[in-house]
């Protein structure tokens, strides 16, 4: 079967909402949130990758924006791309959300987006 949509999954940025903490906490907290960001992106590209119709770009080659400001469309031409998917980990003491949005790269447009509380 031909993989005739190519996708990649950037990745999802970590961030903590530790109002009131004290520095080292705050760092400990979105040392945290940014290790459960990097885990969540690994799980979507895996599981984008079980379908044979997807072709879905390679870990490290998406993680090289990972920490930088992208523009998508930029992203999709150097990727060879027509999706990107995008997304946040944020902790606040013991919940996490968690938001993923799916974005046709051509036009910036979301084509899908949701978010998961825990």
């Amino acid at each position: 079967m031909s993989r005739s949509v190519s996708i990649t999954s950037l990745a999802f940025i970590g961030s903590s909402d530790a109002i009131g903490s004290s520095a080292s906490r705050m760092r400990g907290s979105c040392i945290s949130a940014c290790a459960i960001a990097t885990r969540v992106a690994d799980d979507v590209i895996t599981e984008l990758s079980r379908s044979h119709s997807l072709l879905v770009i390679a870990r490290n080659s998406s993680f090289m924006y990972k920490g930088r400001a992208v523009d998508v469309k930029l992203v999709a031409r150097e990727l060879g791309v027509r999706y990107v998917v995008e997304g946040g980990v944020r902790r606040s003491g013991t919940r996490v959300r968690v938001t993923a949005q799916l974005v046709e790269a051509e036009t910036g447009n979301h084509l899908w987006a949701s978010r998961y509380d825990r």
